[in-house]
Formats: C-alpha cells, structure tokens, sequence
C-alpha cells in the first residue's frame, strides 16, 4: 500500500522547524507529499461590531501576509524551499485547523515538534498540544531530534492493539534500515492484599511475560529484533529503556491493556509523550502506512 501524505503543525518555534525537517525526511523516504499547516489566530475578525460595516478583509490578508512571514523565516534553513513556499495558513484554532487539513489531505500521520524531557512545545503550548492529540483520529508523531532514525523502539502490551503497534514500528525502521527493539512491561499488581499469597502477583506477571512471548513476540518480522522485558510503572519503563538504549524514536499505541497490566493505554502514551525520551510516534487505528 503507498503512503498517505505527511501533514506538519507549524509555527515560528524551533521545535516547530525540527518537526517540519523530519517531515520532509519521512516524505521523502515514503515517496509522499508533506504539506506545512499553521493555524494565525483570528483575534477578533470573525466578530465586527454589529452595525459598523467594518471590512476587515485588508487586516485579515495582513495578518496572513504576517503570519507567513515569521513561520516561513523560522524555517527557511530547515527545509527546502519548495515545501515552504507551499506553507498553508488558516484562520482557527490549531486543533480544527490541523483536522481540516489531514481530513482535506487524506492524511494518516500528523507530525507535531516537542522538547526533550518536556511539554509538546507549539502554537499555544501544552495545554492546545493535549486538545490535539486528543481531538485527530490519526497517528500522531511528535519529533524532538532528526530523522532518519538509527533506533526504534516498540512499546506494546499482549492485547489485540500491539499488532498496529507493532506493524507502524517495524515500517519506520524499515524505512531507514534502523534497528527494532520491542520493549514489554509488566506493571506491578495495581491493589494492597492483606495475603498476596492467595493471588502470587509474581506468577501472574510470568504468566503475562509467557503470553506475550507466546502470542505477540512470533508477529515481529523486522531482521535482527530484540526484545525487552522490564517491570515496573510503563511511562517509567518506556522512559528509562529508551534513554538506556539511546531510541531515536518511541513507538506506543494509544489504547490497549492486558489482562495482568495496563501498558499502552490512552494515559501512558500521554505520560511518554510528555517525557519525550526521544521522538514519539502515537499509533491510532492501524497506523501509518497501513
């Protein structure tokens, strides 16, 4: 199945330009098209006095004419100037914006810039970052250094969500030839039980590990993949695997959960995203490339 095309948040921030490039990248390597959005604040246009007649069509355009010039002077060294002449700007709020975009582009993959170790950091901040993520019904990739990438990192739980997961990861790291590992983590038994020998948390988490090897380790494909087991809170777990093994890019779904632990549910991708150990590519439905 070909690519859909790559759509990119902008803004004026340099977090904004390291998404745009890895954009590019990921078009290029997918033989797809990469389309740069940004959302200008409307301010009071869409709300002229009543009675006054005011045209404000002129302030409108400069505005535009404004906005183009800071996001296109924020990423003029950063990606090639083809792609920002083509720079789309619309008057909204950034989440409607961008699901305009993907919707009018037929678009699986939403590229976003972020900070190591810190908030998504674009448009409004954190906080219009969340409605995003929340709001789009496709991937969402959210790029802190450059691509391609030399370490991928699949962070799966042993429900019928890891296939996706799993699948989205391998074709990222097939892209760019890089090398696979899946990381698996059991969480600690979530409740206080006066006898804890009446339900061996230590046994239940074994039995998790076998159903994973048995169930979700033999869908794994991509040549010379490793696989993790670790134990402990996800959000931690993803976070220190991927610093330990200098990930490039972290790959989680955005719902699933096991019978024994909660793994990569809509909460811990969140939590991964806000750590951003490295680059995170948030999986919906089947996933990119799909």
């Amino acid at each position: 199945m070909p690519w859909k095309p790559v759509v990119v948040g902008v803004d004026a921030s340099p977090a904004s330009a390291v998404a745009a490039r890895v954009g590019e990248t990921l078009a290029g390597a997918m033989a797809t098209d990469c389309a740069l959005v940004h959302a200008a604040r409307d301010v009071w246009l869409g709300h002229q006095l009543p009675g006054l007649g005011a045209d404000v069509g002129p302030l409108a355009r400069q505005i535009l004419d404004l906005a183009r010039r800071d996001v296109a002077a924020a990423l003029e060294d950063h990606v090639s100037p083809a792609l920002v002449q083509q720079l789309a700007i619309h008057f909204g709020a950034p989440r409607d914006v961008l699901i305009a975009a993907l919707a009018t582009r037929g678009s699986d993959l939403l590229v976003l810039g972020g900070r190591h170790h810190g908030q998504v950091a674009w448009w409004l901040g954190g906080s219009t970052a969340k409605k995003v993520l929340r709001a789009v019904g496709t991937s969402v990739l959210v790029a802190t250094g450059r691509a391609p990438w030399v370490r991928v990192l699949a962070a799966v739980d042993a429900s019928e969500f890891a296939r996706p997961t799993l699948a989205a990861a391998e074709r990222m790291a097939a892209l760019f030839g890089a090398s696979l590992r899946v990381l698996h983590g059991i969480e600690p038994f979530p409740y206080d039980v006066e006898d804890a020998s009446l339900l061996q948390p230590e046994l239940l988490g074994g039995r998790a590990e076998a159903v994973f090897r048995e169930r979700i380790w033999p869908l794994v494909r991509h040549p010379g993949a490793e696989l993790v087991i670790r134990r402990g809170d996800a959000v931690s777990c993803i976070r220190e695997e991927a610093t330990d093994w200098m990930a490039d890019l972290v790959v989680v779904g955005a719902h699933g959960r096991g019978p024994v632990e909660r793994f990569v549910v809509g909460s811990v991708s969140e939590g991964v995203v806000n750590a951003l150990p490295a680059s995170v590519l948030v999986v919906r439905g089947e996933g990119p490339g799909a």
